[in-house]
């Protein structure tokens, strides 16, 4: 309704003045504005809480919020600190912490009760409880629960519970990728592993790479070894395996070489092997001639493929 006099009626009460942009609001008493907090500008056709300065980069704005939402116990926003380069999606995500910057949480409780910069956690509960002064920052957890608990930085960890059981990673640069991946990793550094439950008994070992689901457990790493490369199978069956500290390579069952007629050897390389099906009386590093019936072992000495 309009009185005669201009304004508006809301109710019994008639407004006949405000501040531009003001969306008029009962108080309990009156009704009243919020000029700075809640804002509207006309000719934009944006709507603003929490700022009256209309957004104009980037364009198409419609609405902005300069303070988190809730949505249906969701929080969107820039969680806790309020730093703008930290982006956040999830009940509780990137709460009740220390604050940080360029942090990105998506997830309920992910990134919660921590600190540090640069950090990625994706998932229920990814890099909760992420605290520490030992450079806990530029770590990515994608994952329920991945890289929970962790008090250093620059470590990954995708999959289900992936570097999420241990009560302290301490240790940085620790790749895990696969459910319970490096679970129980502590203070070891360098490890990567991939496969389901790769690696997930070592605890202090370090410069580990596994590939396959071999937990580290047992030997060779036996949870705290350091410097292995290990191949297995998805139930954990070691193929072969390096030891970096002795420099020794190490296969769990025969190696079969490559079987050739002694006139197709390919070109060699000093201290290769393979085996030939047609050797004519071979001996020991002697020469080999073709066109026969017996297959043996051969060896490349640097000039020439020999038996042997």
């Amino acid at each position: 309704m309009t009185p005669s006099s201009g304004g508006i009626v809301v109710g019994t009460t008639t407004i006949t003045s405000g501040t531009a942009g003001s969306i008029p609001f009962n108080n309990g008493t009156v009704y009243s504005e919020n000029n700075a907090n809640l804002y509207w500008d006309d000719a934009a056709t944006q709507l603003s809480i929490g700022t009256n300065t209309t957004a104009v980069s980037p364009p198409n704005i419609f609405l902005q919020v300069f303070k988190d939402a809730s949505i249906n116990g969701i929080t969107a926003g820039l969680g806790d600190g309020q730093d703008t380069t930290n982006t956040v999606f999830g009940g509780s995500a990137f709460a009740s912490g220390g604050g940080g910057s360029n942090n990105a949480a998506f997830g309920y409780n992910a990134l919660s009760f921590s600190v540090g910069n640069s950090n990625t956690a994706f998932g229920s509960l990814a890099l909760s409880n992420n605290t520490g002064a030992n450079g806990n920052s530029g770590n990515t957890g994608i994952g329920y629960k991945a890289l929970q608990n962790c008090s250093s930085g620059r470590n990954t960890a995708v999959g289900r519970n992936a570097m999420g059981f241990s009560a302290d990673v301490s240790g940085q640069q620790n790749t895990g990728i696969g459910l319970n991946a490096l679970g129980n990793v502590t203070s070891g550094n360098n490890n990567t592993s991939i496969g389901q439950a790769s690696g997930f008994g070592i605890t202090s070992g370090s410069n580990n790479v596994i590939l396959g689901s071999y937990d580290g457990a047992a030997a060779p790493i036996s949870a705290s070894g350091s410097n292995f490369v290990v191949l297995s199978d998805g139930a954990g069956n070691i193929g072969a395996y390096w030891d970096g500290t002795t420099k020794t390579q190490y296969a769990e069952g025969p190696i079969v070489t490559k079987g050739y007629l002694v006139a197709t050897l390919p070109a060699g390389i000093t201290g290769a092997r393979a085996h030939v099906t047609d050797a004519t009386a071979p001996t020991f590093l002697g020469t080999l001639t073709g066109g026969g019936t017996v297959t043996c072992p051969v060896f490349y000495n640097g000039t020439a493929w020999v038996a042997g």
